[in-house]
């Protein structure tokens, strides 16, 4: 795959600060693929260290209240003719900024607050068609296994620290809970599949494996030998979700191409 991603992320100081936002979880997700760096702030002549920018009612404007905007969007233009012969299969954009911010950006007060949207570069791609990733998506599966966070696939009614939970609760508070999704996922498609997965036990009368009655977090490895995880990578969760069955029976297959196209 050739991959678009912000300069930031891999380590190139080109924050507004002078800094970088190196990502680890980016780099890994882009082993094996080709990737084209991008900074639209610094191509637009902006310098490394600047004075911050955010969108002010639809203008990018800068933290002393100059208009910044004509020459980020002739930049982004620009970028987006030399993308056309590029062929790149998705981008992969810092979070939250005002350039390249996916699924958030700041409010245009320089206070810190966030709003639902997108950062100019980041709407032009997707008006464009092609398909971005908001950086701290890759993070997702990152984080199995710490920060209490699943890993293996176990079950239990005594401990937060399994697949699946079953709280201590009676009537109509009796509940189990599914811990691995986080705001990432897509909770139509999430939900969809527990529901089938449920029936489709009932249907074929499973019995779930006896329950795993530890903190599994602070296990031994001895004690985990032998128990399945869950998906380490984005990769990984696309191969499997492509190989079952069970999953291409209930998802319809332009959406499993969409999540396959997105596989390291």
């Amino acid at each position: 795959m050739k991959i678009l991603v912000s300069a930031c992320l891999l380590g190139e100081n080109c924050k507004y600060n002078g800094g970088n936002n190196l990502s680890p979880a980016v780099l890994k997700f882009l082993e094996g693929h080709e990737v084209i760096p991008v900074c639209p702030e610094v191509e637009a002549g902006m310098g490394c260290p600047r004075i911050p920018v955010e969108i002010v009612n639809g203008v990018l404007t800068d933290k002393n209240g100059n208009d910044v905007d004509a020459p980020m969007r002739k930049t982004i233009e620009a970028r987006l003719r030399q993308l056309k012969a590029m062929d790149i299969d998705c981008a992969v954009l810092k979070s939250r900024s005002p350039t390249c911010g996916v699924k958030q950006i700041y409010d245009g007060t320089f206070s810190g607050k966030l709003v639902s949207g997108s950062g100019l570069f980041a709407q032009a791609l997707l008006e464009a068609g092609y398909r971005v990733v908001d950086a701290e998506d890759t993070n997702s599966y990152e984080r199995l296994g710490r920060d209490k966070a699943p890993r293996f696939l176990t079950w239990s009614p005594e401990n937060r620290s399994q697949l699946i939970r079953i709280p201590a609760a009676e009537g109509e508070y009796r509940r189990l809970e599914l811990r691995s999704p986080d705001p990432s996922a897509n909770p139509y498609l999430a939900f969809a599949l527990v529901v089938y997965a449920g029936l489709d036990g009932l249907t074929r009368g499973l019995t779930p494996p006896p329950p795993t009655n530890v903190n599994i977090l602070a296990a031994s490895d001895t004690r985990v030998k032998g128990i399945e995880q869950l998906p380490r990578t984005l990769g990984a969760a696309v191969s499997a979700a492509a190989g079952s069955e069970f999953i291409r029976r209930y998802i319809p297959e332009p959406v499993l191409a969409a999540y396959r196209a997105r596989q390291t």
